[in-house]
């Protein structure tokens, strides 16, 4: 009885532990982003590059936040939802109907770690007034509301091919550390990261099959 209940155990948690979804950025929203010159993504980034960058916040304060940036407003090319995917691995060509009733995009996507996470939602707009006044550059939204709404098509998925239709466009990352201290005592640590999306298209990619 014992051995049955420590197989049923051991069968709930590596169901209950390959649950969870991923994605290449650490963003559930954002599938792929590559950067247009130099930069990197927090799940990129090897522990040492972290322990250097909240060593570069520099020595403690008797109150408040210390923050390290590894990015700021780094363009970035990325993909984000995919809308429908099709496979053909026959020798025909086939014909697929679809309709679309409606479907949106993220404007940010914002990820922290560490004991920050709880509580650094509301510190995001703090840093954006910061680095606006500091590097006088504004984060406009060429595209705020891009919706698809009862459109139908047909696409013609050839043999030995795939064809996704896809959200694609680009994006300003950035990134760092904080630490917060009270009475000159570390309190809460860790890092945070933000993708503004600043245009978004409908991409129809098709590929051929390895």
């Amino acid at each position: 009885m014992k051995k049955a209940l420590i197989v049923i155990f051991i069968s709930i948690f590596i169901v209950n532990f390959s649950v969870g979804a991923y994605t290449k950025t650490g963003h559930p929203d954002i599938t792929e982003l590559t950067f247009k010159e130099k930069g990197k993504l927090l799940i990129n980034m090897t522990s040492s590059e972290l322990d250097k960058a909240f060593a570069s916040t520099g020595r403690r304060c008797f109150w408040g936040w210390k923050h390290h940036f590894m990015n700021i407003y780094s363009e970035a090319d990325y993909v984000g939802e995919v809308i429908f995917a099709r496979v053909n691995r026959t020798s025909d060509p086939i014909k697929f109907d679809y309709s679309i009733k409606e479907t949106d995009y993220i404007e940010r996507s914002v990820k922290t770690t560490g004991s920050i996470s709880g509580s650094f939602g509301s510190k995001i707009k703090q840093i954006d007034c910061k680095l606006q006044g500091e590097y006088r550059r504004e984060v406009t939204k060429k595209t705020a509301h891009t919706k698809v709404e009862d459109n139908s098509f047909s696409v013609v998925v050839k043999p030995y091919t795939r064809l996704t239709y896809k959200i694609t466009g680009e994006a300003l990352v950035t990134n760092g550390v904080s630490k917060h201290y009270v009475f000159g005592i570390l309190i809460k640590k860790g890092t945070w990261e933000y993708i503004d999306i600043v245009t978004a298209y409908y991409e129809l990619c098709e590929e051929p099959l390895e």
